[in-house]
């Protein structure tokens, strides 16, 4: 294929994993040309998501007021910010991609403007109804304050009943299949995110309840970082030295726990009082970098031994640092 797919991802300034673990999934496995827009509040260039957006709140803080995010609605913009040309996709940034994108960019829409899911939108931006009236332009949306529900209600009321892509493309954390089965992974309860991108908003467990999620985020995000650094991924790690090998190697390429530069500018995180927050929220640990992260947990890592047989050799050597022979 040679048609260029553009893929426009909602994000902020804590996204620098997401949108990094996205782009490496399109490259992956792409049989067409790829373009990854971000579209953020520091994104320069274009400059449509910059400026003062009305969030329904006075501040940048997310999940405190008014839209969830900074970008909530950023994904009704792209229409207009695609030049009203050819196709186009929105994802949220807590995805992960294992499937040839071309697939969901060549879906058969029917006539119909877009194909929407929860976390993932698949435009014809050609289409007639977004240049009529009943879409409102970009410099309108900005201080309207309209939020996800008035603009989904703009085009139901707008359009007859639009087709929906198949929902291998977005599996909203492994609900309706295994998460290894699927071309796309929503990662879309925020209490829940393997990469704990809000530990000061949020109580994350020790572990997603769908334990492949954490498994393949990670093993995903292990895989990017290592072919950045250009050293292969050690085989037959568990899930915590996933974790902490791919913390290293983000270390190493001088980069933050949010995935971000040194010399990045944040607009509504405080360090020294997200981690103490962060500590309040999670004095377990969180997914941030070496020095936050959880301790494994010896009773929960020791039950899921693949033979029950030798659980009792296991707990002994966990316990005591030597082996046991059973006679």
């Amino acid at each position: 294929m040679t048609e260029l797919v553009r893929v426009y991802v909602g994000s902020d300034e804590r996204g620098g994993r997401g949108e990094a673990i996205i782009k490496y999934g399109l490259e992956k496995y792409a049989s067409c040309p790829v373009q990854m827009i971000a579209m953020e509040p520091n994104t320069s260039d274009p400059p449509y998501w910059r400026g003062n957006w009305n969030r329904g709140r006075e501040h940048m803080r997310p999940y405190a007021g008014g839209h969830r995010t900074n970008f909530t609605v950023f994904r009704f913009t792209i229409p207009e910010a695609a030049g009203y040309r050819g196709r186009a996709i929105y994802i949220d940034a807590d995805i992960t991609i294992h499937g040839d994108i071309w697939e969901l960019y060549s879906f058969d829409l029917g006539g119909a403007p877009c194909s929407i899911r929860k976390g993932v939108i698949l435009f014809d931006c050609e289409h007639p109804f977004w240049r009529s009236d009943a879409w409102p332009k970009i410099e309108e949306m900005r201080p309207s304050g309209w939020g996800l529900r008035d603009y989904l209600r703009r085009i139901s009321q707008g359009n007859d009943e639009l087709p929906l892509f198949p929902q291998e493309w977005d599996v909203l954390d492994g609900k309706e299949m295994d998460p290894y089965e699927a071309k796309l992974n929503h990662y879309t309860g925020m209490g829940r995110q393997p990469y704990h991108p809000f530990p000061d908003r949020f109580a994350y467990p020790r572990q997603h309840p769908v334990v492949n999620c954490d498994r393949l985020w990670w093993e995903s995000y292990l895989e990017l970082r290592s072919a950045e650094a250009g050293v292969p991924v050690p085989p037959g790690l568990n899930l915590n030295r996933t974790i902490r090998q791919a913390l290293e190697l983000e270390a190493a390429a001088g980069l933050n726990g949010f995935g971000r530069p040194a010399g990045y500018k944040y607009h509504f995180t405080d360090f020294a009082q997200m981690h103490q927050e962060a500590a309040i929220k999670n004095p377990h640990g969180y997914r941030y970098d070496l020095s936050t992260l959880p301790r494994p947990n010896l009773l929960v890592d020791t039950l899921r031994v693949a033979n029950p047989r030798h659980l009792g050799a296991k707990i002994i050597r966990r316990l005591t640092g030597t082996s046991y022979a059973a006679k």
